[in-house]
């Protein structure tokens, strides 16, 4: 299980064609995502002014042939990338994100329901 941080307003339009692709997939080439101890820390550091997100859950052994962990930042930490544009078949779902007090809700909970 891997998270990927989305807008919301991208991952709907993305709905149509079944297939969601980041505005960064065109020059990086994959899609950024975390796992879910990596979620938190993904959200301060990358989403700082942003007010509301989609967390989406993504099944990773559905995109094994396209994930890959790496350090590209040489930060310490591996993070997993996907690449290919994301098949919307691959979603487990999704949680909104609003920010709230200053922060954002991490649902730990709802993250690990799905084992």
């Amino acid at each position: 299980m891997i998270f990927h941080i989305a807008d919301p307003t991208l991952y709907q339009a993305a709905e149509g064609s079944g297939v969601y692709k980041p505005l960064s997939f065109d020059t990086e080439g994959f899609i950024h995502c975390s796992d879910a101890d990596q979620v938190a820390s993904t959200l301060h550091r990358h989403f700082g002014s942003a007010d509301r997100l989609l967390l989406v859950a993504i099944d990773s052994a559905a995109e094994k042939e396209y994930l890959r962990y790496e350090d590209l930042y040489k930060r310490g930490q591996e993070f997993p990338h996907l690449y290919r544009p994301l098949p919307l078949s691959s979603v487990l779902g999704t949680h909104v994100l609003e920010r709230t007090g200053g922060m954002f809700r991490i649902p730990f909970e709802w993250m690990r329901s799905f084992g």
